[in-house]
Protein backbone atom coordinates (compact mmCIF):
# COMPACT_ATOMS: atom_id res chain seq x y z
CA UNK A 1 0.00 0.00 0.00
CA UNK A 2 1.51 3.33 -1.10
CA UNK A 3 1.36 6.62 0.74
CA UNK A 4 -1.52 8.10 -1.34
CA UNK A 5 -3.79 5.10 -0.78
CA UNK A 6 -3.04 5.07 2.96
CA UNK A 7 -3.82 8.80 3.16
CA UNK A 8 -7.15 8.29 1.32
CA UNK A 9 -8.16 5.47 3.66
CA UNK A 10 -7.34 7.64 6.64
CA UNK A 11 -9.55 10.46 5.32
CA UNK A 12 -12.38 8.02 4.57
CA UNK A 13 -12.30 6.67 8.12
CA UNK A 14 -12.19 10.23 9.42
CA UNK A 15 -15.34 11.22 7.48
CA UNK A 16 -17.37 8.05 8.13
CA UNK A 17 -16.62 8.00 11.87
CA UNK A 18 -18.68 11.17 12.38
CA UNK A 19 -21.49 10.81 14.91
CA UNK A 20 -24.13 13.01 13.25
CA UNK A 21 -25.04 13.82 9.64
CA UNK A 22 -24.06 17.48 10.06
CA UNK A 23 -20.66 16.48 11.47
CA UNK A 24 -20.12 14.10 8.54
CA UNK A 25 -20.82 17.00 6.15
CA UNK A 26 -18.38 19.22 8.07
CA UNK A 27 -15.60 16.60 7.88
CA UNK A 28 -16.33 16.05 4.19
CA UNK A 29 -15.92 19.76 3.51
CA UNK A 30 -12.64 19.82 5.46
CA UNK A 31 -11.33 16.90 3.40
CA UNK A 32 -12.11 18.42 -0.01
CA UNK A 33 -8.86 20.40 -0.06
CA UNK A 34 -6.82 17.23 0.62
CA UNK A 35 -8.44 14.57 -1.62
CA UNK A 36 -10.76 16.48 -3.97
CA UNK A 37 -14.51 16.87 -4.50
CA UNK A 38 -15.07 13.66 -6.49
CA UNK A 39 -13.41 11.37 -3.96
CA UNK A 40 -15.31 12.98 -1.07
CA UNK A 41 -18.56 12.61 -3.01
CA UNK A 42 -17.83 8.88 -3.48
CA UNK A 43 -17.13 8.40 0.22
CA UNK A 44 -20.39 10.00 1.42
CA UNK A 45 -22.32 8.64 -1.60
CA UNK A 46 -23.74 11.93 -2.88
CA UNK A 47 -23.44 13.97 -6.07
CA UNK A 48 -20.41 16.30 -6.33
CA UNK A 49 -22.80 19.23 -6.82
CA UNK A 50 -24.14 18.51 -3.33
CA UNK A 51 -20.56 18.70 -2.00
CA UNK A 52 -20.14 22.08 -3.72
CA UNK A 53 -23.36 23.30 -2.07
CA UNK A 54 -22.05 22.19 1.34
CA UNK A 55 -18.77 23.92 0.60
CA UNK A 56 -20.60 27.22 0.06
CA UNK A 57 -22.13 26.95 3.55
CA UNK A 58 -18.79 25.78 5.03
CA UNK A 59 -16.80 28.64 3.55
CA UNK A 60 -19.44 31.13 4.69
CA UNK A 61 -18.71 30.09 8.30
CA UNK A 62 -14.95 30.36 7.89
CA UNK A 63 -13.30 31.52 11.08
CA UNK A 64 -16.45 31.16 13.24
CA UNK A 65 -15.50 27.79 14.70
CA UNK A 66 -16.46 24.12 14.26
CA UNK A 67 -19.72 24.29 16.24
CA UNK A 68 -21.09 27.13 14.10
CA UNK A 69 -20.15 25.32 10.86
CA UNK A 70 -21.79 22.05 11.97
CA UNK A 71 -24.96 23.91 12.98
CA UNK A 72 -25.06 25.64 9.58
CA UNK A 73 -24.77 22.28 7.77
CA UNK A 74 -27.81 20.77 9.52
CA UNK A 75 -31.01 20.18 7.54
CA UNK A 76 -33.24 23.24 7.65
CA UNK A 77 -37.01 23.03 7.97
CA UNK A 78 -38.91 24.24 4.90
CA UNK A 79 -42.07 24.85 6.88
CA UNK A 80 -43.56 28.25 6.04
CA UNK A 81 -41.15 28.94 3.21
CA UNK A 82 -42.71 30.47 0.08
CA UNK A 83 -43.06 28.28 -3.02
CA UNK A 84 -43.43 29.60 -6.53
CA UNK A 85 -46.14 27.03 -7.34
CA UNK A 86 -48.13 27.61 -4.16
CA UNK A 87 -51.71 28.82 -4.67
CA UNK A 88 -51.90 32.57 -3.90
CA UNK A 89 -53.68 33.55 -0.70
CA UNK A 90 -56.29 35.65 -2.54
CA UNK A 91 -57.31 32.59 -4.61
CA UNK A 92 -57.55 30.46 -1.46
CA UNK A 93 -59.72 33.09 0.22
CA UNK A 94 -61.93 33.27 -2.87
CA UNK A 95 -62.38 29.47 -2.88
CA UNK A 96 -63.18 29.30 0.83
CA UNK A 97 -65.62 32.22 0.65
CA UNK A 98 -67.50 30.62 -2.25
CA UNK A 99 -67.51 27.23 -0.55
CA UNK A 100 -68.91 28.72 2.68
CA UNK A 101 -71.65 30.50 0.75
CA UNK A 102 -72.74 27.68 -1.57
CA UNK A 103 -71.33 24.40 -0.26
CA UNK A 104 -70.35 23.41 -3.80
CA UNK A 105 -67.65 20.84 -4.50
CA UNK A 106 -64.28 21.31 -6.21
CA UNK A 107 -65.59 20.69 -9.73
CA UNK A 108 -68.30 23.35 -9.53
CA UNK A 109 -66.01 25.83 -7.74
CA UNK A 110 -63.47 25.55 -10.55
CA UNK A 111 -66.18 25.96 -13.19
CA UNK A 112 -68.06 28.87 -11.60
CA UNK A 113 -65.02 30.88 -10.53
CA UNK A 114 -63.09 30.11 -13.73
CA UNK A 115 -59.95 29.02 -11.87
CA UNK A 116 -56.79 27.59 -13.40
CA UNK A 117 -56.18 25.39 -10.35
CA UNK A 118 -57.08 21.72 -10.73
CA UNK A 119 -59.99 20.07 -8.94
CA UNK A 120 -57.50 18.08 -6.88
CA UNK A 121 -55.80 21.29 -5.67
CA UNK A 122 -59.14 22.90 -4.78
CA UNK A 123 -60.16 19.75 -2.92
CA UNK A 124 -56.88 19.81 -0.93
CA UNK A 125 -57.50 23.47 0.00
CA UNK A 126 -61.00 22.62 1.24
CA UNK A 127 -59.69 19.68 3.26
CA UNK A 128 -56.83 21.67 4.79
CA UNK A 129 -59.26 24.33 5.98
CA UNK A 130 -61.76 21.89 7.48
CA UNK A 131 -64.50 22.22 4.85
CA UNK A 132 -64.37 18.50 4.05
CA UNK A 133 -64.65 16.15 6.98
CA UNK A 134 -62.26 13.23 7.04
CA UNK A 135 -64.14 9.99 6.47
CA UNK A 136 -63.92 7.55 9.30
CA UNK A 137 -62.73 4.17 7.99
CA UNK A 138 -65.43 1.57 8.35
CA UNK A 139 -64.10 -1.27 10.46
CA UNK A 140 -64.20 -4.58 8.64
CA UNK A 141 -63.51 -7.16 11.26
CA UNK A 142 -63.40 -10.73 10.09
CA UNK A 143 -65.93 -12.76 12.01
CA UNK A 144 -64.29 -15.57 13.95
CA UNK A 145 -66.49 -18.64 13.49
CA UNK A 146 -64.29 -20.97 15.56
CA UNK A 147 -66.50 -20.84 18.64
CA UNK A 148 -69.66 -21.48 16.61
CA UNK A 149 -68.01 -24.33 14.69
CA UNK A 150 -66.99 -26.02 17.95
CA UNK A 151 -70.55 -25.76 19.30
CA UNK A 152 -72.17 -27.84 16.54
CA UNK A 153 -71.77 -31.60 15.91
CA UNK A 154 -70.54 -33.11 12.63
CA UNK A 155 -72.97 -33.35 9.71
CA UNK A 156 -75.19 -30.58 11.09
CA UNK A 157 -74.42 -28.12 8.25
CA UNK A 158 -73.29 -29.01 4.72
CA UNK A 159 -72.31 -26.17 2.40
CA UNK A 160 -72.88 -27.06 -1.25
CA UNK A 161 -71.70 -25.19 -4.32
CA UNK A 162 -70.61 -25.52 -7.97
CA UNK A 163 -67.02 -25.04 -9.21
CA UNK A 164 -66.37 -24.19 -12.85
CA UNK A 165 -63.63 -26.40 -14.29
CA UNK A 166 -63.74 -24.71 -17.69
CA UNK A 167 -61.73 -21.72 -16.44
CA UNK A 168 -58.75 -23.75 -15.14
CA UNK A 169 -55.92 -23.46 -17.67
CA UNK A 170 -54.42 -27.01 -17.44
CA UNK A 171 -57.89 -28.54 -18.00
CA UNK A 172 -59.21 -26.45 -20.89
CA UNK A 173 -57.77 -28.59 -23.71
CA UNK A 174 -58.96 -31.92 -22.30
CA UNK A 175 -62.35 -30.53 -21.35
CA UNK A 176 -62.89 -29.51 -24.95
CA UNK A 177 -61.42 -32.46 -26.86
CA UNK A 178 -61.85 -35.38 -24.43
CA UNK A 179 -65.36 -34.42 -23.32
CA UNK A 180 -64.58 -34.19 -19.62
CA UNK A 181 -67.19 -32.77 -17.21
CA UNK A 182 -67.09 -28.98 -17.00
CA UNK A 183 -68.47 -28.62 -13.47
CA UNK A 184 -67.59 -29.93 -10.05
CA UNK A 185 -70.32 -30.18 -7.42
CA UNK A 186 -69.02 -29.97 -3.85
CA UNK A 187 -70.63 -30.63 -0.48
CA UNK A 188 -68.55 -29.90 2.63
CA UNK A 189 -69.30 -30.54 6.29
CA UNK A 190 -68.89 -27.26 8.17
CA UNK A 191 -67.72 -28.92 11.40
CA UNK A 192 -65.13 -31.43 10.24
CA UNK A 193 -64.33 -30.32 6.70
CA UNK A 194 -65.34 -33.74 5.30
CA UNK A 195 -65.90 -33.16 1.58
CA UNK A 196 -67.75 -34.98 -1.20
CA UNK A 197 -67.36 -34.11 -4.87
CA UNK A 198 -69.17 -35.01 -8.07
CA UNK A 199 -68.75 -34.10 -11.74
CA UNK A 200 -71.34 -32.98 -14.27
CA UNK A 201 -71.54 -31.75 -17.85
CA UNK A 202 -74.43 -29.42 -17.05
CA UNK A 203 -74.99 -26.94 -14.23
CA UNK A 204 -78.63 -27.63 -13.46
CA UNK A 205 -80.94 -28.87 -10.73
CA UNK A 206 -80.95 -32.42 -12.10
CA UNK A 207 -77.18 -32.78 -11.71
CA UNK A 208 -77.24 -31.30 -8.20
CA UNK A 209 -80.23 -33.44 -7.21
CA UNK A 210 -78.49 -36.68 -8.26
CA UNK A 211 -75.33 -35.65 -6.42
CA UNK A 212 -77.23 -34.82 -3.21
CA UNK A 213 -79.04 -38.17 -3.35
CA UNK A 214 -75.65 -39.89 -3.63
CA UNK A 215 -74.20 -37.94 -0.67
CA UNK A 216 -77.19 -38.66 1.57
CA UNK A 217 -76.99 -42.36 0.67
CA UNK A 218 -73.29 -42.47 1.63
CA UNK A 219 -74.00 -40.71 4.91
CA UNK A 220 -76.71 -43.22 5.80
CA UNK A 221 -74.51 -46.19 4.88
CA UNK A 222 -71.86 -44.89 7.27
CA UNK A 223 -74.43 -44.73 10.07
CA UNK A 224 -75.11 -40.97 10.09
CA UNK A 225 -78.40 -39.56 11.36
CA UNK A 226 -79.43 -37.01 8.71
CA UNK A 227 -82.65 -35.87 10.41
CA UNK A 228 -80.91 -32.75 11.80
CA UNK A 229 -78.70 -32.13 8.76
CA UNK A 230 -79.04 -28.82 6.89
CA UNK A 231 -77.80 -28.27 3.34
CA UNK A 232 -76.82 -24.64 2.76
CA UNK A 233 -76.46 -23.15 -0.73
CA UNK A 234 -76.59 -19.90 -2.63
CA UNK A 235 -79.57 -18.78 -4.72
CA UNK A 236 -78.39 -20.20 -8.04
CA UNK A 237 -80.95 -21.66 -10.44
CA UNK A 238 -79.38 -25.11 -9.95
CA UNK A 239 -80.57 -25.01 -6.32
CA UNK A 240 -83.63 -22.79 -6.45
CA UNK A 241 -86.25 -22.71 -9.26
CA UNK A 242 -86.17 -19.02 -10.15
CA UNK A 243 -88.76 -19.25 -12.94
CA UNK A 244 -91.10 -21.68 -11.18
CA UNK A 245 -93.99 -20.07 -9.35
CA UNK A 246 -94.96 -23.39 -7.81
CA UNK A 247 -93.09 -26.60 -7.12
CA UNK A 248 -89.51 -27.38 -6.21
CA UNK A 249 -86.25 -28.09 -7.97
CA UNK A 250 -84.94 -31.67 -8.02
CA UNK A 251 -82.37 -30.63 -5.42
CA UNK A 252 -85.19 -29.58 -3.06
CA UNK A 253 -87.31 -32.64 -3.91
CA UNK A 254 -84.49 -35.05 -3.03
CA UNK A 255 -83.82 -33.34 0.31
CA UNK A 256 -87.52 -33.32 1.17
CA UNK A 257 -87.83 -36.99 0.21
CA UNK A 258 -85.09 -37.93 2.70
CA UNK A 259 -86.33 -35.56 5.41
CA UNK A 260 -83.24 -33.35 5.20
CA UNK A 261 -83.55 -29.62 5.86
CA UNK A 262 -82.09 -26.97 3.59
CA UNK A 263 -81.67 -23.20 3.47
CA UNK A 264 -80.52 -20.54 1.04
CA UNK A 265 -77.97 -17.83 1.77
CA UNK A 266 -79.12 -14.20 1.86
CA UNK A 267 -78.77 -12.41 -1.46
CA UNK A 268 -75.35 -10.83 -2.14
CA UNK A 269 -73.67 -12.58 0.82
CA UNK A 270 -70.87 -14.68 -0.79
CA UNK A 271 -69.06 -15.17 2.53
CA UNK A 272 -71.87 -17.41 3.78
CA UNK A 273 -70.40 -20.21 1.63
CA UNK A 274 -66.78 -19.39 2.49
CA UNK A 275 -66.00 -22.88 3.81
CA UNK A 276 -66.78 -24.69 0.56
CA UNK A 277 -65.29 -21.84 -1.52
CA UNK A 278 -61.99 -22.22 0.35
CA UNK A 279 -61.97 -25.91 -0.63
CA UNK A 280 -62.45 -24.93 -4.28
CA UNK A 281 -59.33 -22.78 -4.03
CA UNK A 282 -57.33 -25.62 -2.46
CA UNK A 283 -58.33 -28.35 -4.90
CA UNK A 284 -57.47 -26.10 -7.85
CA UNK A 285 -53.97 -25.38 -6.49
CA UNK A 286 -53.24 -28.84 -5.08
CA UNK A 287 -54.88 -31.07 -7.69
CA UNK A 288 -56.08 -29.55 -10.98
CA UNK A 289 -52.97 -27.40 -11.52
CA UNK A 290 -50.67 -30.36 -10.84
CA UNK A 291 -52.23 -33.58 -12.14
CA UNK A 292 -52.62 -34.35 -15.83
CA UNK A 293 -56.21 -35.46 -16.53
CA UNK A 294 -56.82 -36.89 -19.99
CA UNK A 295 -60.01 -38.96 -19.65
CA UNK A 296 -62.92 -39.62 -17.31
CA UNK A 297 -61.36 -42.74 -15.88
CA UNK A 298 -58.16 -40.87 -15.01
CA UNK A 299 -60.23 -38.05 -13.59
CA UNK A 300 -62.12 -40.45 -11.32
CA UNK A 301 -59.06 -42.34 -10.08
CA UNK A 302 -56.90 -39.29 -9.41
CA UNK A 303 -59.66 -37.20 -7.85
CA UNK A 304 -60.62 -40.15 -5.63
CA UNK A 305 -57.03 -40.50 -4.40
CA UNK A 306 -56.87 -36.77 -3.72
CA UNK A 307 -60.14 -36.84 -1.76
CA UNK A 308 -58.98 -39.82 0.32
CA UNK A 309 -55.79 -37.91 1.14
CA UNK A 310 -57.74 -34.73 1.85
CA UNK A 311 -60.35 -36.36 4.10
CA UNK A 312 -58.01 -38.74 5.95
CA UNK A 313 -54.58 -37.08 6.15
CA UNK A 314 -54.38 -33.42 5.11
CA UNK A 315 -54.45 -31.05 8.15
CA UNK A 316 -56.76 -28.07 8.00
CA UNK A 317 -55.41 -24.88 9.52
CA UNK A 318 -58.76 -23.38 10.58
CA UNK A 319 -59.78 -26.66 12.18
CA UNK A 320 -56.93 -26.93 14.70
CA UNK A 321 -54.58 -28.46 12.09
CA UNK A 322 -56.62 -31.66 12.07
CA UNK A 323 -57.80 -33.73 9.12
CA UNK A 324 -61.56 -34.42 8.80
CA UNK A 325 -61.02 -38.06 9.79
CA UNK A 326 -59.27 -37.02 13.03
CA UNK A 327 -62.19 -34.77 13.97
CA UNK A 328 -64.80 -37.41 13.12
CA UNK A 329 -63.03 -40.08 15.20
CA UNK A 330 -63.90 -38.04 18.27
CA UNK A 331 -67.52 -38.98 17.55
CA UNK A 332 -68.18 -42.73 17.61
CA UNK A 333 -71.56 -42.87 15.87
CA UNK A 334 -70.15 -42.93 12.30
CA UNK A 335 -67.95 -45.29 10.25
CA UNK A 336 -65.07 -42.88 9.61
CA UNK A 337 -63.01 -45.18 7.35
CA UNK A 338 -65.98 -45.71 5.03
CA UNK A 339 -67.26 -42.15 4.85
CA UNK A 340 -63.82 -40.60 4.26
CA UNK A 341 -63.13 -43.00 1.36
CA UNK A 342 -66.27 -42.07 -0.60
CA UNK A 343 -65.38 -41.87 -4.31
CA UNK A 344 -66.44 -38.98 -6.56
CA UNK A 345 -69.47 -39.58 -8.76
CA UNK A 346 -70.22 -38.73 -12.40
CA UNK A 347 -73.84 -37.66 -12.10
CA UNK A 348 -74.51 -37.84 -15.86
CA UNK A 349 -74.23 -41.65 -15.70
CA UNK A 350 -77.39 -41.76 -13.57
CA UNK A 351 -79.69 -39.59 -15.69
CA UNK A 352 -81.38 -42.79 -16.91
CA UNK A 353 -82.25 -43.65 -13.30
CA UNK A 354 -83.70 -40.25 -12.48
CA UNK A 355 -87.22 -41.50 -11.80
CA UNK A 356 -85.99 -44.12 -9.32
CA UNK A 357 -83.81 -41.52 -7.63
CA UNK A 358 -86.77 -39.12 -7.36
CA UNK A 359 -89.05 -41.68 -5.71
CA UNK A 360 -86.29 -43.10 -3.50
CA UNK A 361 -86.23 -46.65 -4.94
CA UNK A 362 -82.80 -46.46 -6.61
CA UNK A 363 -80.22 -48.72 -4.90
CA UNK A 364 -76.84 -47.05 -4.70
CA UNK A 365 -73.77 -49.22 -4.34
CA UNK A 366 -71.70 -48.46 -1.19
CA UNK A 367 -68.54 -47.96 -3.25
CA UNK A 368 -70.05 -47.36 -6.71
CA UNK A 369 -68.01 -50.02 -8.52
CA UNK A 370 -69.92 -49.30 -11.72
CA UNK A 371 -68.14 -45.96 -12.09
CA UNK A 372 -65.02 -47.76 -13.26
CA UNK A 373 -66.83 -49.14 -16.32
CA UNK A 374 -66.90 -45.72 -17.94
Amino acid sequence: MDYKEAFFNMKRDYILSAVSVAEKRYRACKSVKDIGVCRVANIVDVDRRTINRWMGVFEGCNGEGEAVAIAALKNKSRLGQPHKFKTPKEIIDKILKYRKKTGHGARLIKFVLGLNESEKTINKILKANGYIAKKEPKPRKKTDMTQYRESIPPFRIFQIDIKYLCDISPLIHNLRYNKLPQYQITARDYKSGLTFIGFAHHKDSTSVGIFVAYVINQLKIAGTDTSNTIFQSDNGSEFRPIFKKHGYSLYEEILRLHGVNYKFNPVARPTYNSDVESFHNRIEKEFYNIEEITCQKTMLYKSWMYMVWYNKIRPNRNKNNMAPAQILKQYEEVDVDLITATPPVFVDHYIKDIEKIKNGTFKWSPVIEGEFLY
